[in-house]
């Protein structure tokens, strides 16, 4: 059992038991359980019900499993196991009876916690976003096992199947979210003229949401896995390693059959267009809006000793692997049974799409609402219905070899590739073609500017994260020492070079119908890295190299470890984004344009200066820009991690111990820079702060415990 308080009021209890028992001479039985329960108490921004942080929750999670080990021979050995698992998360209740929306005046609205309220300036946001919730999850798995092992090979064949369960309600925004921009006040195309907070002030709305939620969700699907392999000992020193896996996953459904999507092989019968709204288990769909997906997944592998010397190994592997359609959970894809209206100003830059004294407008379908049209004019949910899984390509090859004084040297290559990578991929689908930022002042017309989408009905579709066009590819290559304990010293140090490209890391492109020219460097690239942990026993004490025949010296200088982890990472893309989007809200992540002939980089890095703001321009109104979505030479100023830990154990008798630990973390106080600033403007409105880094995190931090062991 066990107990533990935090400053930030968190608590948590809970238990954990171990079995293992031998029933016979061929059989032994292994049985688990964990438990654990307590609360987060999250922090406030400011207390009552309008903090805007997120809502403190209880939480449960809790596993059993059983697992059956029979030897039916020296050679055969049978594995039964059977496991089950559950969480739970539950929101802190929040008092609606208040119903502050009233006491606000604000009408048209489902619910009465506080509402939520943003500003585009960057002021702190008011209200919660989901006040309350309740998650739970359960799986259930079972499987079986058998080991053969005949003369140099050792075969194993097992299948598993698992059903899993997330029940849910999380109504988003049940009071509305109300966010306010600086462009209704602004002058009609002079940029910085306005503010968010006059807009509040005069209850000037650009935009709102609203989560209408009906029911909870209960869903669930199943995964079926079967795989065999063989170990083949080729000869002395050489070993071949084989598996080939096949993989049955079910979609995900919904016990009331409560799912919907768009299909965009549909007619709308509102406009005559592709992309109309289906539900589960109607007019022919079947109960998961995703197919029954099958795959294989191969691998294998090779390790040789050469001349069979056992200090040197060599390995190398291959393998080939599908990630799963995630059971995800909330309300996601449960339109028409339940409803998010969505109201945007007709011209942010002219009018607001509602004015607060008015209240929420309430001219849209109020759920149940189960017609093909039932999301049209709002941003719908899509379920990619294609089939399409994130495959994963992974080879490897290292060299291990045995140095002498004690020390281990490993040599590592590897290589990715990703295809069909799950993104979200906001409004992807349907983003208003390039092409038409001819169009210019025009496209500030919300109803002209959605009449140019592929499907017009819709403002964008939300993704849920789950969009399978994503792509990537990577190299690294690694070197590791390894200082086996010896005179009380252990070590570890490692270098890494990598270089990893992909096509999404920094969100919606530029240009959906030219994806080609997202492929850059990802926004997580590394390509130096470099780390070193280390613990010494200090050489005092008995038994030790200074030893003095003194109880009083012997417990006063021994018993001491000093330990300490030092790294370092180079930077990582910046990535460059002018100081206005003037596209007419077409482009989302629009790009700088590149100035030919000048360098971007500069002799000598500086804060004031990090690079060359003179080699990016704004690009003018209603064009994109001509740079890459990353940089491939610009890069942050990287971090150092330094960490220092001093510990003394004092052994009271032969089964307690008091155990004192100082940490000092960056002992070194070293400060780490922030990133520079990348909005670049045009030359009539510069961003003075272009290119100059202001701040940096860091700060030494030194902490003492005492605790017992027993």
């Amino acid at each position: 059992l066990y107990w533990v308080n935090s400053p930030f009021e968190n608590r948590a209890d809970g238990a954990i038991a171990k079995v293992d028992h031998q029933l016979t001479e061929k059989q032994q039985l292994g049985v688990n359980f964990n438990l654990s329960r307590g609360l987060r108490k999250s922090p406030e921004y400011y207390p009552g019900p309008a903090n805007a942080g997120a809502p403190s929750y209880s939480y449960e999670n809790g596993s059993l499993s059983v697992q059956d080990v029979f030897t039916a021979s020296p050679r055969t050995v049978w594995t039964l196991r059977a496991a089950t698992a559950y969480g739970a998360t539950t929101s802190f209740e929040q008092d609606d009876s208040q119903d502050y929306p009233q006491q606000l005046g604000l009408k048209g609205v489902f619910a009465g916690y506080f509402p939520r309220l943003t500003f585009s300036n960057g002021y702190l946001s008011i209200g919660p976003g989901t006040p309350v919730f309740r998650d739970r999850s359960y799986n259930y798995n079972g499987s079986v096992a058998v080991s053969i092992n005949r003369k140099a090979h050792t075969f194993q064949l097992s299948g598993l199947a698992r059903r899993s369960f997330v029940n849910s309600l999380s109504p988003s925004f049940p009071s509305g979210w109300f966010s306010f921009s600086g462009s209704t006040t602004a002058l009609p195309g002079v940029s910085n003229t306005g503010s968010a907070f006059a807009s509040f002030l005069l209850g000037m709305v650009s935009r709102a949401e609203e989560g209408v939620v009906l029911h909870p969700s209960y869903y669930s699907k199943n995964f079926f896995d079967s795989t065999f392999s063989d170990q083949w000992r080729v000869r002395p020193g050489v070993s071949l390693f084989g598996s080939l896996s096949f993989e049955v996953a079910t979609p995900r459904v919904e016990k009331y059959d409560r799912q919907s999507t768009v299909a965009l092989d549909h007619t709308n019968p509102g406009n005559g267009k592709p992309g109309a709204l289906i539900f589960a288990a109607r007019d022919g769909i079947g109960r998961g809006l995703q197919p029954v997906t099958a795959r294989i997944e191969p691998s294998v592998s090779i390790s040789v000793n050469p001349r069979n010397d056992r200090k040197t190994v060599i390995r190398a592997s291959y393998g080939l692997s599908y990630e799963d359609y995630p059971l995800y959970g909330r309300h996601f894809g449960t339109q028409g049974f339940n409803a998010t209206p969505v109201f945007v100003s007709p011209n942010d830059q002219l009018q607001p799409a509602f004015l607060l004294r008015d209240g929420m407008p309430t001219n849209f379908a109020h759920p149940p609402f189960l017609d093909p049209t039932a999301v049209n004019g709002i941003e719908p949910d899509y379920i990619d219905r294609t089939g399409l899984l994130p495959a994963n390509q992974q080879w490897t090859f290292s060299i291990q070899r045995e140095l002498p004084r004690a020390l281990t040297l490993n040599v590592v290559y590897s290589g990715w590739r990703g295809a069909h990578e799950l993104v979200d991929g906001f409004g992807r689908l349907n983003m208003v073609p390039v092409s038409n930022l001819k169009y210019r002042d025009q496209l500030y017309d919300e109803a002209f500017r959605n009449s140019l989408r592929p499907f017009p009905q819709y403002r964008s579709f939300d993704m849920g994260g789950l969009y399978p066009v994503g792509a990537l590819k990577g190299n690294s290559m690694s070197a590791t020492i390894d200082q086996r304990l010896t005179g009380g010293l252990f070590g570890r140090f490692s270098y890494r070079l990598a270089k990893v490209l992909d096509n999404y890391s920094s969100g919606t492109p530029q240009d959906p119908d030219n994806r080609r020219l997202e492929w850059s460097l990802s926004t997580s690239d590394i390509t130096h890295s470099v780390s070193a942990s280390y613990t010494y026993e200090l050489p005092f004490g008995k038994g030790k190299k200074f030893f003095a025949d003194n109880d009083f010296v012997t417990r006063t200088l021994g018993g001491w470890n000093l330990s300490g982890l030092t790294s370092w990472r180079g930077g990582q893309p910046l990535i460059l984004r002018p100081l206005f989007n003037r596209t007419g809200g077409v482009v989302g992540n629009l790009r700088v344009n590149i100035v030919p002939g000048v360098d971007p980089e500069v002799e000598a890095q500086t804060p004031q200066q990090w690079f060359n703001t003179a080699a990016f321009a704004q690009p003018d109104d209603f064009t994109v820009g001509d740079g890459p979505r990353t940089h491939p030479q610009m890069r942050d100023p990287g971090a150092h991690v330094h960490h220092l830990s001093l510990t003394k154990r004092i052994e009271l008798n032969a089964d307690t111990s008091l155990e004192f630990v100082s940490e000092a973390f960056n002992f070194l106080n070293h400060a780490n820079l922030n990133d520079p600033d990348t909005r670049i403007g045009p030359e009539s409105s510069p961003n003075l702060n272009a290119g100059k880094i202001i701040g940096s995190t860091g700060g030494r931090v030194m902490q003492f415990g005492l605790r017992i062991l027993f």
